[in-house]
């Protein structure tokens, strides 16, 4: 059984995050089926975790993906949050999890007085108001408390993801920046449900491509479905996983991530967005974050961007977009050295060519000379 280093460890979960190598442009729904899915409740963010991981790719072009071609979509899913998903996998991933997201929901249901009764009678009037094209969450509102369903408080945030959640509705288009909900056979065409063993074992694949080395638990809470689940999800492809060792924790992969070596990962310097999956597939998250760091990244139920190198956190950064440019503040924890800078600032005109727009930067709160004015 391999001992695992904390440098190969980082590598590994680097390189099979696509933060090693990117991928090309024309490869990123490849990124968003490998990863699982891209964590969205900020779609900014989950632009610009598709922006570190590919070659290439556009703010643009994630929107055409999102609203114009469909191959993405915004939906509920992992642990009740927004996700950006493969169209093809959202007829089976949103099914398989909706059962445990409604379960850890329910004394909240509970509290807001949402029964299935509700619950059933609210999706029937959705599907109905729905045929009409797009509807802001307040229009769809309007729609069920006309049919007598009261949508106060948070009792409409929780009728609409429950109505996401049994793939009735997803996201549509933006409409002045505040989201549409569509009718989710009228978006896409959906792959049937497969069996709940077939799932998980499809799951804990994507899992380990993307995040591993991991373990059940890394699973289960990047899931949501807990460590029952996990422990069945890794007998199911028990054949396909070899087992490794990092400070005396078993961690699994693929086999055929096990032969493979690592990309160097020591000099690699990203710019991650906030909620950023590369921290969000582990339960523990000492191997990319100091200790003593993690309340600057981790806060009120927040993660903040974060600067890493070689899979090491080493700072937080923050941008303000106004029209066609950007202001992007990074702050270090301890100071960059020298050689990161270089690195940091093809991160910076990177982003700015994602972006479409001219980027001005500081460091520590100094400007640094390095801008990118769009073509």
């Amino acid at each position: 059984m391999a001992e695992l280093s904390l440098s190969q460890l980082r590598a590994a979960r680097l390189k099979h995050q696509f933060l090693t190598g990117r991928l090309p442009v024309t490869r990123v729904l490849e990124v968003v089926r490998a990863l699982g899915g891209i964590q969205a409740q900020l779609p900014s963010a989950a632009a610009l975790a598709l922006r570190v991981r590919t070659d290439g790719l556009t703010i643009g072009m994630v929107e055409a993906a999102t609203v114009t071609e469909h191959s993405l979509v915004r939906t509920w899913c992992l642990r009740g949050t927004l996700h950006l998903l493969a169209a093809e996998d959202v007829g089976w991933m949103v099914p398989l999890l909706a059962p445990s997201v409604n379960a850890q929901n329910r004394s909240r249901y509970r509290q807001l007085g949402l029964d299935e009764a509700t619950f059933e009678r609210s999706q029937m009037v959705i599907r109905e108001a729905l045929q009409g094209g797009p509807l802001l969450r307040s229009e769809i509102a309007w729609q069920l408390e006309k049919s007598g369903i009261d949508t106060s408080g948070q009792r409409i945030a929780h009728i609409v993801s429950h109505a996401a959640l049994a793939n009735l509705i997803c996201h549509g288009p933006d409409l002045k920046r505040k989201p549409t909900y569509v009718l989710l056979k009228d978006w896409i065409v959906t792959r049937s449900p497969v069996s709940e063993e077939a799932g998980l074992a499809e799951l804990a694949r994507r899992f380990l491509g993307g995040y591993s080395p991991a373990d059940p638990a890394d699973f289960g809470a990047w899931t949501g479905l807990g460590m029952k689940a996990a422990r069945t999800a890794w007998g199911l492809i028990a054949s396909d996983i070899a087992e490794m060792t990092f400070a005396g924790r078993s961690l699994w992969m693929l086999k055929k991530q096990a032969k493979e070596s690592p990309d160097e990962a020591a000099q690699v310097v990203r710019l991650l967005p906030a909620f950023d999956n590369c921290f969000l597939g582990y339960r523990n998250r000492d191997w990319a974050v100091a200790a003593e760091h993690q309340p600057r990244l981790f806060h009120g139920g927040q993660m903040v961007p974060a600067v890493i190198r070689g899979g090491s956190a080493i700072g937080v950064w923050r941008y303000q977009q106004k029209g066609k440019s950007v202001c992007i503040s990074v702050d270090p924890f301890e100071g960059f050295a020298p050689e990161i800078k270089p690195l940091l600032r093809e991160e910076l005109d990177d982003i700015g060519r994602f972006l479409e727009s001219a980027v001005s930067a500081s460091v520590g709160g100094r400007p640094i000379s390095r801008r990118f004015s769009p073509r």
